[in-house]
């Protein structure tokens, strides 16, 4: 198996432990801390504005602009904001994330 694909990502903080060189003192990890040994590319469902479902792989340890314009141009969009990424979350769909993050354990 590959291993390379593979990080850290630390959920309480919201941060990916991509230097490798670096130890869990320097970035501030205590004993209590969870980490998740994780891919950082995964499967993306993206909703098009002509109500398409197109799944993506995606690189969830970059950053947020560059995987949006990456999508754009795979969409073939001509400008980056022509494609909204942003949408008010309803209390439904937090509660089916919520139920597909505790089965998948992503």
């Amino acid at each position: 198996m590959d291993w390379s694909d593979h990080a850290l990502w630390w959920p309480d903080k919201n941060f990916w432990l991509l230097r490798t060189r670096s130890t869990l003192d320097q970035y501030g990890v205590q004993a209590d801390a969870k980490l998740v040994f994780t891919t950082m590319h995964k499967t993306l469902r993206v909703l098009l504005p002509d109500l398409q479902d197109v799944d993506a792989r995606v690189n969830f340890a970059a950053n947020v602009f560059t995987v949006v314009v990456k999508l754009c141009k795979e969409f073939g969009a001509c400008v980056v904001y022509t494609k909204s990424f942003i949408r008010p979350i309803s209390s439904t769909c937090k509660i089916i994330a919520y139920t597909q993050y505790i089965q998948t354990g992503i």
